[in-house]
């Protein structure tokens, strides 16, 4: 929402779900990376006013995608109460993810279709989507209606050894120790290990409400193909 006014967003999201017959969804986030806004030249505004700018781009994302126009009247953003044409289809799918256990769920339950909750221990996780699902039951909305997904890197070996045999070629591969490579996932709860591991990971993120896990992929040489990876992990 740092780089696109809400009614930006509206008008190309209205145009993608058509063009795309329905199969975009619309992901939306305070932004991060502050290096990048100063590339463009664009302000870059303290966490809590980010948070503040994406609820009301979201009452205002909501109210534009609504027939009955209500409009919106926020600090930062106001919409008329007009109808906003075309509307998207009834497949489009509104998305709020992260990994902030406060706000970032209760914006989802409040707002979006979609809850995508960043992997974290299980505990972590069921805490994060309990929130998002008691926030949606109080602005009305039915919770069970809330598609609770994941997403992140995977890097599985067939077995321990195999998996250890490429995490070092991936570190070699990236100019990095095993150690440094580490210390990169282990914050991310990464997926990784053998097959049976990565699998009981997954398996435990179902076990706390995760519905759909989105496999980012690695690349490189020592990276199986994203067709090995689903099927050690028994995609």
């Amino acid at each position: 929402i740092t780089f696109r006014h809400p009614a930006v967003l509206v008008k190309n999201a209205v145009t993608i779900d058509a063009m795309s017959a329905g199969r975009f969804s619309l992901g939306v986030g305070t932004g991060w990376l502050e290096d990048e806004h100063a590339l463009f030249g664009l302000p870059f505004p303290a966490r809590p006013e980010r948070f503040d700018r994406m609820e009301e781009a979201l009452a205002y994302l909501r109210a534009a995608f609504s027939p009955e126009a209500p409009g919106f009247d926020g600090r930062y953003y106001q919409l008329a109460p007009q109808l906003v044409s075309p509307q998207p289809s009834s497949d489009f799918q509104l998305v709020v993810g992260g990994m902030g256990p406060r706000r970032t769920p209760d914006l989802a339950g409040r707002y979006a279709d979609e809850y995508n909750v960043y992997p974290a221990p299980p505990d972590e996780m069921s805490a994060r989507i309990e929130r998002a699902r008691a926030a949606a039951s109080a602005a009305g909305r039915d919770p069970d209606r809330l598609l609770i997904t994941s997403s992140g890197a995977v890097l599985v070996g067939r077995d321990e050894g195999d998996y250890q045999n490429r995490l070092d070629a991936l570190a070699a591969g990236v100019g990095a120790t095993v150690d440094e490579l580490e210390e990169h996932f282990a914050p991310r709860n990464t997926p990784r290990g053998s097959a049976d591991q990565v699998r009981e990971i997954l398996a435990g993120m179902e076990a706390v409400g995760v519905e759909r896990f989105y496999v980012q992929a690695l690349f490189g040489p020592e990276i199986p193909a994203i067709e090995e990876t689903f099927a050690l992990i028994g995609a």
